[in-house]
């Protein structure tokens, strides 16, 4: 399996950003039919993992200054939206507007956070798998990486045990899925001895849990959630 995904890195990932797409235009058209937040908070998290796919699956064909660019607000939305999941879990929990007034308030806070850390990352160029990409260096500031790699974890962990909670009261397993899988394949790569294939492994737990969000948002937000106002 490993040398499959060495070999075959860039179709893959160029697979992934395919899935993404289209599952970012059915969001898109859920979010003007139903005029929801928390499909809109999915539709923007599924337009960051877009963003990211599309960044290492033309990275060749990108010139290399523009790539550093793009690599580097890469980090800087995945520390924006990843905070996204926290709040999409106060919303399918059907938390009171002053409980949502406080979330959204630390989520602010992460997302500040999350943004500068990406921000401050040293970036340094690595090609592996067939895919050219700027990676955070050594050099990079160490608190940088821990924020990332916390956020993006304890975010994971967040979305499934909320998942249980929604599966127990709204009967629909969905939200525990989509957490589940991001979990699942975020731990794997360790796991196996791939970490050097986290960023690709990881991909399919993004994917899978973009879909589980669609499924829920198709057919249990209208049900759980007052409309938002523009």
């Amino acid at each position: 399996m490993r040398d499959f995904l060495i070999e075959n890195g860039k179709n893959i990932i160029l697979g992934i950003m395919w899935a993404e797409i289209l599952i970012f235009l059915l969001l898109l058209k859920d979010i003007i039919k139903n005029k929801q937040m928390t499909t809109l908070m999915m539709l923007i998290i599924c337009g960051g993992l877009v963003f990211d796919a599309y960044v290492m699956a033309f990275s060749r064909k990108i010139d290399f200054e523009l790539l550093q660019s793009f690599s580097r607000a890469r980090y800087i939305i995945h520390g924006l939206i990843v905070p996204l999941n926290f709040a999409l879990c106060g919303y399918v929990l059907n938390w009171t507007k002053n409980k949502k007034a406080v979330m959204w308030l630390a989520i602010v806070i992460i997302m500040v956070s999350g943004a500068y850390a990406g921000y401050s990352k040293v970036l340094e160029m690595k090609h592996f798998a067939g895919i050219l990409r700027y990676i955070s260096a050594e050099r990079s500031p160490e608190w940088a990486d821990r924020i990332s790699s916390v956020v993006s974890m304890v975010s994971t962990v967040t979305v499934t045990i909320s998942g249980i909670l929604v599966w127990k009261v709204q009967k629909s397993p969905a939200i525990f899925f989509a957490g589940f899988f991001m979990l699942l394949f975020s731990i794997l790569p360790p796991v196996t001895g791939n970490a050097d294939l986290m960023f690709m492994i990881s991909m399919f737990g993004e994917v899978l849990m973009i879909f589980f969000y669609w499924l829920y948002s198709i057919r249990h937000v209208e049900t759980v959630e007052e409309e938002f106002y523009y």
